[in-house]
């Protein structure tokens, strides 16, 4: 069931982080047209659903205009709508105060700051608490997502002295996203640029031992139209790099088609009933020469090591018949629970063991 529909409204931005899985650049002009994106919506809210709507990047504020036209029309449609940026436009209060009231008299519901070490290289920290400021002040919910290594400056504490005020860790199944001062933290995932350089010891801000092992929850749930117009079927962050994910133009097939493609493609259910850690299973049993890390921070992190690996590829690519019918009766138990809540609840909570 689809639960957040994604526009990587491009991949042009103001920054060139290390560990951009999108590998975004100031030099790329990648973007969608705001003409395929509200036909996108307006295909969408004949689903019968309503989905969250989520504008990212790159940096979608670099095209503002159009940024605003789209987040009208979501909320024509009964949308509600996300943005997530750099806060490379909050100069001051005042012009940040300005351009969110703008985007909250459009129907926008909620602001995202990203904040990290890595961003701070091109945007000042003041400007991400002026954009935080201002959407407080014209009490329009707002997070700052936050990654660490374990060597960063910026971190939480760092975060609360410099706005001098207490944050609230987000917390998805207490729904507290209508809080100020709210921070999502976690590790860096090692992806994109640079993603070698990185020693395990760096991983361990906020590092879960089991992170990895568990069913993806996003694959076939989130949906994102990639900055080229393509159809990608998870939260977007390995997808660029793992051609399995990608369906191909929303222009030429059409939501409705490529969804009812991704529901009926092996990898996306695999990685719906098992997870990445089931992928990585199946090929360390039939190669034990395969050699996977030690430490992962979570599913998109293995999951991109995973289908980035040549060799691991082959051997999925090649899946025997038993491995295929296990899956498929696995999908068969999920679409006759589909509306048990309890039993979702329970199936997401357990880790996957080989």
């Amino acid at each position: 069931m689809l639960s957040t529909l994604v526009f990587s409204v491009t991949r042009k931005c103001v920054a060139e982080c290390d560990f951009c899985g999108v590998k975004c650049s100031p030099r790329i002009d990648e973007r969608l047209s705001l003409k395929l994106m509200t036909s996108v919506m307006d295909e969408v809210s004949l689903f019968g659903t309503t989905p969250s709507i989520v504008f990212t990047g790159g940096e979608p504020f670099l095209f503002r205009d159009d940024l605003l036209k789209a987040v009208r029309h979501a909320h024509e449609l009964g949308f509600g709508v996300r943005i997530v940026t750099s806060g490379f436009w909050a100069t001051s209060l005042k012009r940040a105060t300005e351009i969110l009231n703008e985007f909250k008299e459009a129907g926008l519901n909620e602001i995202n700051y990203s904040v990290d070490d890595f961003h701070e290289e091109y945007i000042p920290l003041e400007y991400i608490k002026n954009g935080h400021d201002a959407a407080v002040k014209i009490k329009m919910p707002v997070l700052l997502a936050h990654k660490a290594l374990t060597s960063s400056k910026i971190t939480i504490e760092y975060l609360e002295s410099y706005f001098k005020h207490k944050f609230t860790v987000f917390d998805e199944n207490k729904k507290n996203y209508r809080n100020s001062y709210l921070i999502k933290t976690s590790g860096v995932i090692p992806i994109g640029k640079n993603c070698n350089k990185v020693k395990e010891k760096e991983l361990d801000y906020c590092y879960y031992p089991l992170g990895y092992m568990y069913r993806c929850d996003s694959i076939l749930e989130d949906l994102v139209i990639s900055a080229r117009g393509t159809f990608q079927v998870c939260c977007g962050i390995p997808t660029n790099e793992i051609p399995e994910l990608d369906f191909g133009s929303v222009e030429k097939y059409g939501v409705a088609n490529l969804i009812k493609e991704a529901n009926d493609d092996f990898i996306a259910n695999w990685l719906v009933m098992e997870g990445p850690y089931g992928l990585k299973d199946y090929v360390e049993k039939k190669d034990k020469s395969i050699k996977f890390r030690k430490k992962y921070i979570n599913n998109c992190h293995l999951c991109w090591d995973v289908l980035t690996n040549s060799k691991a590829r082959e051997i999925i690519s090649s899946v025997d018949d038993s491995k295929i019918k296990e899956i498929t009766l696995k999908r068969m138990m999920y679409d006759q629970n589909r509306n048990n809540k309890k039993f979702f609840k329970k199936l997401l909570a357990e880790p996957i063991y080989a």
